[in-house]
């Protein structure tokens, strides 16, 4: 029998298995299942009920100043802002339900427990440098402007009442964990799915974050209060994650308050 050579083409083929690869799940932060009227209603859907409610507490807080049936201010202070995080985390939570969209959405995502604390106290850091700087440049510009944020710890000293370190701290994480759901985990994200860009929403809510927060204090603390939510912000979208701003903000809030216990002269 002559010797044949075999070919390429007389090699009978044997089928091959090939890996599936799968692409992986975009992730819920970046709200893919909604579109941007989605984003738009839900948006105003929430401004909605923070007008309602802060249009009722309040008049009822003035009906009841009125009438002489409040002896101290400033717990009433604390006790409005425990009804409106409670009414607006649930607001939050019926928006959620309502599209289906679970809790890791707005950025309550499980990550080991050793990066949170460790980017918590990254968050920490960043704040306290950030509000350093932004308050030397602002001292540096003006001298009026320098004697504000010296007198703002007596303003904030006015809106709450002198309590156990321990209150202090129950408060901190309190406003720490809503703060961070309200406008780094919900807004945050709705924003950015409704204006399309990242920019903008970082900036729109730390805006939105640092305005409130300097109508009831000095005026000019809207500049390091915007720059802290520009931080919290990009840490929370960088981390897709909002558990380490708030683990951030609730230690500097508590530092902040127990530093006025110890050393506020004049707070009873």
């Amino acid at each position: 029998m002559p010797y044949q050579t075999m070919t390429s083409d007389s090699v009978p083929s044997i089928p091959v298995a090939r890996p599936i690869v799968l692409a992986a799940a975009p992730h819920p932060m970046l709200l893919a299942g909604a579109t941007t009227r989605h984003a738009w209603r839900d948006l105003v859907s929430f401004l909605i009920a923070f007008v309602a409610v802060v249009a009722v507490l309040q008049t009822l807080a003035w009906v009841a100043q009125g009438a002489d049936l409040i002896d101290d201010t400033r717990s009433v202070n604390v006790g409005l802002t425990f009804v409106t995080a409670f009414i607006l985390l649930v607001a939050v939570a019926s928006i959620l339900r309502r599209r289906r969209q679970p809790i890791a959405s707005i950025g309550l995502c499980g990550r080991p427990w050793w990066m949170i604390a460790l980017f918590g106290v990254v968050a920490l850091v960043g704040t306290w440098i950030v509000m350093y700087l932004t308050v030397l440049i602002t001292c540096t510009l003006s001298s009026d402007l320098c004697a504000s944020f010296t007198s703002n710890p007596q303003r904030i000293a006015e809106l709450l009442p002198r309590i156990h370190p321990a209150g202090l701290c129950a408060i901190a994480v309190f406003v720490g964990i809503y703060e961070e759901i309200i406008f780094r985990g919900f807004l945050l994200t709705r924003l950015r799915k409704a204006t399309r860009s990242a920019v903008a929403a970082v900036l729109l809510t730390s805006v939105l974050f640092a305005v409130p927060h300097a109508l009831s204090q000095e005026p000019i603390t809207v500049v390091p209060l915007c720059a802290a939510g520009v931080l919290w912000a990009v840490l929370t979208l960088w981390q897709r994650s909002v558990v380490p701003a708030i683990i951030g903000h609730a230690l500097f809030d508590l530092c902040s308050l127990i530093q006025l216990y110890y050393f506020q002269p004049g707070w009873d």
